[in-house]
């Protein structure tokens, strides 16, 4: 009997525990089916940001508007323990909370009081560094925790990781600290940190092992790591360096492999796996500009010609407005990513309403990377040119020597918002047959990019010429001269349409030119944009006669892989006969 009792006994307490799980995974009955909310006083900032997400409601909580009872109840329950572990991690140890729950009011409020009481102060803080510390030092920023500051445990640990991550930037890749410790009196309301960062060894790049590009020499490989054997190791530096292989074009994939676990006193070995990407190509393509008209353009390539990493292209256009074939060598400098040897050589012919000219030419350039986006170069160029301007025939037989300077600094090269281009150039072409004094020509040119409020941007140009030798400037052919107007010089004309006339009212070009404009571009999407314009600028003989020409308009930008599609109508100013023109251009005008 009593036996039987015993289990009677546990069956209905197996009852009761079954029927209790149920009730706490059974929805709420319509008479709870109001929700919580929550209203926290007497903190601000960041210790109050951090206590509204410790007490997020969890799902399991409230399920279609409705709350489970006992689930708010098991929340409630434990809601001051967790704003106290919520304001300790700000320094807060002394924190009284009160919990006030009105279900008077429709949803329930639930009122949080706080008095956060006085903070935790850091009284000492201790920092050793073991091993070569100097260069660590110099770059160290000052831990976010000093003497007197409220002590915070996110900011410590960020403090923490701050110093770690600097010393294996700075390439000491066993760093560890052997003690870190805080000791917290809440009696006394005070901290003590104490940190030591042992550093270890110092690595230094190894030897580099290629892998997956047997085409290409390790020479011309190396370039793009600017890591030689011997410097220090810098994963910043590497992650650059893939960036380079990526950018070059020549390969689809990259991976950079430290060896570490066959380093030898402090030599780090690197293995570098390429995937490279067909060396020879041919593509096409059919557009559209208003300064070319319909066009259709075709480039062959071999970017690694004699398996040396050479470059030989082949470019062909074909347009109502200008026809060009062209073929150019590069031989690139082993040692320097942004050095090189390019020869050209060609043919164009242009046929506008302001002049009719084609010329063949070849050209040696010597390229020095001074630094990342920064280059200069000097140049020697031949050129044999037959010019129709104004009704009269320039034959002309030139060598231009000179030299040229480029910088830019953009933070994306086909959609930047941010950065600046400009370029200088120096050239004096000289009559191969000795006739003549010599021309001096000097080139500038300025772009400048900045972001605004609300998704906007500002965009400023401009561009200058100038030809210091008048004797010989009527023995110049037409593409030494300089003309205004088109897709990327002043909208509302024409290109190359404006400039200094003759007696028959024919332009001819001009000595000097000088050319700007700003434009407003607003983004609706993210490949969408509005923009409106101003351009001014003309070509001219004298500064002290120039008539400058106007235009202002509207412009709609889709934004392609290849850089944006732009649309604008434009609307000369204060011209004899104002008029509207349209211009059509893909690519970045940068």
């Amino acid at each position: 009997m009593v036996v039987s009792c015993y289990h009677r006994a546990r069956f209905f307490l197996r009852l009761l525990m079954l029927l209790g799980c149920c009730l706490l995974l059974l929805p709420p009955s319509a008479a709870h089916s109001a929700a919580l909310n929550l209203a926290i006083k007497g903190i601000t900032g960041d210790c109050l940001k951090n206590v509204d997400k410790a007490l997020a409601l969890p799902g399991v909580l409230q399920r279609d508007e409705k709350v489970n009872p006992l689930w708010r109840q098991h929340f409630i329950s434990q809601a001051a323990e967790k704003v106290k572990r919520a304001l300790e991690l700000f320094g807060y140890y002394h924190a009284q909370i009160n919990l006030e729950l009105d279900e008077k009011v429709q949803p329930p409020l639930l009122t949080v009081k706080i008095d956060p009481g006085a903070p935790i102060l850091v009284a000492r803080k201790e920092i050793r560094i073991e091993g070569d510390s100097v260069v660590l030092t110099r770059r160290l920023k000052p831990f976010p925790l000093q003497h007197g500051a409220v002590f915070r445990h996110d900011l410590y640990e960020q403090g923490k990781s701050d110093l770690l991550g600097l010393a294996v930037e700075l390439g000491y890749l066993d760093a560890a600290f052997t003690r870190h410790q805080v000791t917290v009196d809440t009696a006394s309301n005070s901290a003590v940190i104490d940190l030591e960062l042992d550093l270890g060894p110092r690595y230094h790049i190894g030897t580099i092992h290629f892998s997956g590009a047997p085409d290409y020499p390790d020479a011309f490989l190396k370039r793009y790591l600017n890591l030689p054997p011997g410097s220090v190791f810098s994963y910043a530096r590497l992650g650059l360096a893939k960036q380079n292989f990526l950018d070059s074009d020549r390969f689809r994939s990259v991976t950079i492999r430290p060896r570490k676990d066959q380093a030898v006193d402090a030599e780090l070995p690197l293995t570098i796996d390429l995937e490279p990407a067909p060396s020879r190509r041919l593509r096409a393509g059919l557009g559209y500009g208003t300064d070319t008209g319909a066009r259709l353009n075709c480039r062959g390539q071999d970017l690694n010609l004699l398996h040396r990493g050479h470059t030989l292209a082949a470019d062909i256009l074909l347009a109502e407005l200008r026809q060009e074939i062209g073929l150019s060598y590069i031989i690139p400098d082993q040692r320097n990513l942004t050095s090189m040897t390019t020869l050209r050589g060609g043919y164009r012919k242009e046929n506008l309403d302001t002049y009719e000219t084609r010329y063949f030419f070849t050209e040696a350039e010597r390229v020095y990377g001074l630094a990342p986006k920064k280059t200069a170069s000097i140049f020697l160029r031949l050129l044999a040119e037959r010019s129709d301007l104004g009704g009269e025939q320039i034959n002309s037989e030139l060598v231009i020597p000179g030299v040229r300077y480029q910088r830019a600094k953009l933070d994306n090269a086909l959609r930047p918002t941010r950065g600046f281009r400009w370029s200088l150039e120096g050239r004096c072409p000289l009559d191969l047959n000795f006739s003549g004094l010599p021309a001096l020509q000097f080139l500038g040119d300025l772009q400048l990019i900045r972001p605004l409020p609300w998704n906007s941007l500002l965009l400023l140009r401009g561009a200058g010429g100038t030809t210091l030798q008048k004797d010989t400037f009527n023995d110049l052919p037409a593409s030494l001269r300089f003309f205004t107007g088109g897709d990327n010089s002043v909208r509302g004309y024409s290109y190359r349409s404006l400039g200094p006339t003759d007696a028959e009212n024919e332009v001819v070009g001009g000595r000097h030119f000088l050319a700007g404009s700003l434009e407003l571009e607003h983004r609706l999407t993210q490949d969408w944009a509005v923009a409106g314009f101003f351009d001014i600028g003309n070509a001219f003989d004298s500064f002290s006669a120039i008539a400058a020409r106007k235009a202002a308009g509207l412009g709609l930008r889709y934004y392609t892989p290849v850089g944006p599609a732009r649309l604008d109508l434009a609307r000369t100013i204060g011209d004899e006969r104002n008029r509207f023109r349209i211009h059509i251009g893909l690519g970045v005008n940068w």
